[in-house]
């Protein structure tokens, strides 16, 4: 690392806790580890899990200092058992802190209001199952774990709730979600289309998606900016 001067000072990253993700064909790799090694923004790290860096690839590296969290890209060098090695390409800056991390995401969607007296009915998982006869929606929304923010069609008003089956674009046909939500508010008056919805009864495995769809969203968003 020559002109590229790391924000962070050796001391403040030796020993410190870090994760470092890769995407890898639009699958997302998530390695945690220590920094046992700092010199000049080159890390070696001890690593812990089962997934594995590969080499050579570009990746960023999340760091829990006093000060925050920080983050920045890094190269992967050389990857053994248990031990990583990585160069940082730029400063690292801090991070947001918001409780729920949430992107802007193009994906296909259906949309429909649940009718009075089934708010409560279980949803299947799968769009597969749940056949619809509307047609789909192409549009960018803004999606986190806990909701998402979109044009619907229709008229939609706070309180009123939602079926949602979403289709996220990517590898081996991508995710395709079933969800229920509540309108949360409006976000334009002249259009009541433009709403945000709280996603209801989310059980955990689905969740997990969702953060797993918004980090590898940021993720190529991150690299692709940065580069």
């Amino acid at each position: 690392m020559s002109e590229n001067v790391p924000s962070l000072s050796d001391a403040e990253v030796l020993n410190r806790d870090v994760c470092v993700y890769a995407l890898d064909d639009g699958h997302l790799t998530a390695v945690s580890g220590v920094v046992t090694q700092a010199r000049g923004g080159d890390f070696t790290l001890r690593t812990t899990g089962t997934q594995v860096l590969r080499s050579g690839g570009v990746a960023v590296m999340r760091v829990r200092t006093a000060e925050g969290v920080f983050r920045g890209r890094v190269e992967v060098g050389e990857v053994g058992d248990f031990v990583a090695r990585v160069r940082l390409l730029e400063p690292m800056r801090p991070t947001e802190r918001r409780a729920h991390a949430r992107t802007d995401i193009v994906v296909r969607f259906l949309a429909r209001r649940l009718p009075a007296g089934q708010e409560g009915a279980r949803v299947a998982r799968h769009l597969s199952l749940v056949p619809h006869a509307a047609p789909w929606i192409t549009d960018e929304i803004v999606l986190s774990a806990s909701g998402m923010r979109a044009a619907l069609p229709g008229e939609w008003h706070v309180g009123d709730r939602a079926e949602i089956r979403l289709h996220v674009p990517g590898p081996a046909g991508g995710n395709h979600l079933v969800l229920r939500g509540e309108v949360v508010r409006g976000l334009a008056d002249e259009d009541p289309r433009d709403v945000a919805l709280r996603f209801l009864d989310l059980d955990p495995a689905t969740r997990l998606e969702l953060v797993d769809i918004v980090d590898r969203a940021r993720l190529a968003d991150f690299l692709e900016l940065e580069s």
